[in-house]
């Protein structure tokens, strides 16, 4: 059965074996290359498929007499490897893992390790992102594949709405729904960017498991600042309506400025959070990490580089008003940007800590 690979977001194949480990064996296919063939459910990372393996996974191809190094994915002699927790794991990699290991944050294989991945950025000096990069390679991938991008965008953010339109009950649905939708779009989109072929189904990730428990866990989380204003207001102006207004005809004007400035602070403070927040639902359309992990690691990856991303919100709400100017037909266009942008960031982020972690192997063998 042939091989394939993924390279700069194409398609790369079909291979026989003997090409395949030749590729391996030279560095073209690495760890964090994705590959397929017959038999395998999806598009998977080599170091997934060469180490510990997953489920529904064909078995790597090797020589004789070869492992997969369960860390950088490469084929090495199996003379060459030791076993640390289950895996081979080649010369070059091994004083990463001891480290690791030391640290209290030894990674399975074909997983993400917020711990691992943060010290990986801080042995480069932290992450960069190019919003100007980033807003036109959005626009490109977004050109391509246009109507499915627009249609995924809206029929999701019909389910969001539909479940805000129940009376009574449609804020507290719309909390409820606002991880599981956001985080499934969020993956659509990603698989898209990595040129890995989304189709319909992968924007229901969040409401399939694993995914489903955390995205709603952690879209509750990031959307509470949001719906504590909201009943705020919600009880305020029931309480005004049927009470206060018969108590004192002129409490009202004094009542409404205090609940202007009562929700101008908690706004403040809802956009705060909903800053160091939001990649957290970003972070579980990729990995299911548990939604506290993902909340942690937001946080940190946003204090790291906090300007940065406040200068890319700013550039995002701007590129929202151009859509609604343009006969508010471009926000259709603007709408599956924002989200293509948003994953391309933590795609970069998280292509950059591979890079770090790959200069650190190389730079202790």
């Amino acid at each position: 059965m042939p091989w394939y690979y993924v390279e700069a977001g194409a398609q790369k194949g079909p291979l026989d074996d003997d090409t395949f480990i030749s590729l391996v064996t030279s560095g073209t296919i690495r760890a964090e290359t994705l590959v397929w063939r017959e038999g395998m459910r999806d598009w998977t990372p080599y170091a997934t498929v060469a180490g510990v393996g997953s489920a529904g996974a064909a078995p790597a191809v090797l020589a004789p007499g070869q492992a997969a190094c369960g860390e950088c994915g490469r084929a090495v002699p199996e003379a060459e490897t030791v076993e640390i927790g289950g895996r081979r794991i080649c010369a070059a990699c091994k004083p990463v893992v001891v480290q690791r290991m030391i640290e209290g944050t030894a990674s399975g294989a074909g997983g993400l390790d917020p711990e691992a991945m943060l010290a990986d950025l801080r042995a480069r000096g932290g992450y960069d992102i190019d919003i100007g990069s980033v807003v036109s390679r959005s626009f490109d991938v977004v050109k391509e594949h246009l109507w499915p991008s627009i249609g995924v965008s809206l029929l999701m953010m019909i389910i969001a709405g539909a479940g805000g339109m129940i009376p009574f009950l449609g804020v507290f649905i719309t909390w409820v729904l606002h991880g599981l939708v956001t985080g499934g779009t969020y993956r659509y989109f990603l698989l898209k960017v990595r040129g890995e072929g989304s189709v319909l189904n992968d924007a229901f990730a969040g409401f399939q498991q694993p995914r489903m428990k955390e995205l709603m866990l952690a879209g509750m989380v990031v959307g509470a600042p949001s719906m504590v204003i909201n009943l705020f207001s919600l009880t305020f102006q029931i309480a005004s309506i049927f009470q206060m207004r018969q108590i004192d005809p002129g409490f009202e004007t004094t009542a409404l400025t205090g609940l202007f400035v009562a929700l101008g602070g908690l706004g403040l403070i809802a956009m705060i959070f909903g800053l160091l927040w939001a990649p957290a639902l970003i972070i579980l359309g990729d990995e299911p990490i548990g939604f506290w992990k993902a909340l942690e690691l937001s946080r940190r990856l946003v204090m790291q580089r906090f300007f940065t991303w406040i200068g890319l919100y700013i550039v995002m709400i701007l590129l929202s008003l151009v859509g609604f100017l343009a006969l508010c037909v471009g926000i259709f266009f603007v709408i599956p940007m924002l989200s293509v942008m948003l994953a391309m960031v933590w795609d970069d982020i998280r292509k950059q800590a591979a890079e770090a972690r790959r200069a650190r192997a190389a730079a202790t063998a």
